[in-house]
């Protein structure tokens, strides 16, 4: 499903298997996407990019393509709500160069790479979130990612907990349960 330059779209109760992205949106304004299963997917279960804001995917369950999330391309506002993202070959959810998003009471395991991957994105809330056995950390915060909330967290059973790098700034990490990682 693709979507270029539309607002107030709303998908709800699909089922998509296969495809380079189940739910493309770029340059979208207000898109909801709800109750959708997603799975066997060449990039992304669901990609949000290209200036697309203000868009909420809840309450999704996304599994066994390569990414489960991607939100790319300058956006803001967006909201990654409830979802189950999980058995996927490289992150679960990626935020790159994207700012002023919420990730909250999603439940991410089993990813090969990242549970989260923050890059180059600022003034992000990652809270209430259930990180767990991803081969590589669990959150890792990345190239010049600055001022983002990281709170109330469980992160456990991945290689790396929380990990921050490159020039990677001014971000709060507060009242998180990491434990049983390999390396914190």
């Amino acid at each position: 499903i693709q979507t270029n330059s539309k607002s107030r779209i709303t998908l709800s109760n699909i089922t998509v298997s296969g495809g380079y992205y189940g739910i493309n949106i770029d340059n979208g304004y207000y898109t909801f996407i709800n109750e959708i299963k997603i799975n066997h997917t060449g990039n992304a279960g669901i990609y949000v990019g290209s200036s697309s804001s203000y868009s909420t995917v809840r309450n999704n369950e996304i599994s066994s393509g390569m990414n489960g999330i991607i939100l790319s391309g300058s956006g803001s506002n967006n909201i990654i709500r409830e979802n189950t993202i999980r058995d996927n070959s490289s992150d679960g959810i990626n935020l790159s160069s994207t700012n002023s998003v919420v990730i909250d009471t999603n439940t991410i395991y089993n990813n090969t790479i990242n549970g989260i991957d923050v890059v180059g994105s600022k003034y992000n809330y990652l809270f209430g979130n259930t990180i767990y056995s991803n081969v590589g950390n669990g959150l890792l915060v990345t190239s010049s990612s600055e001022t983002n909330t990281i709170y109330n967290n469980t992160i456990y059973s991945n290689t790396k907990g929380i990990r921050l790098e490159s020039s990677s700034n001014y971000n709060s990490i507060v009242k998180n349960v990491i434990r049983n990682n390999d390396t914190r």
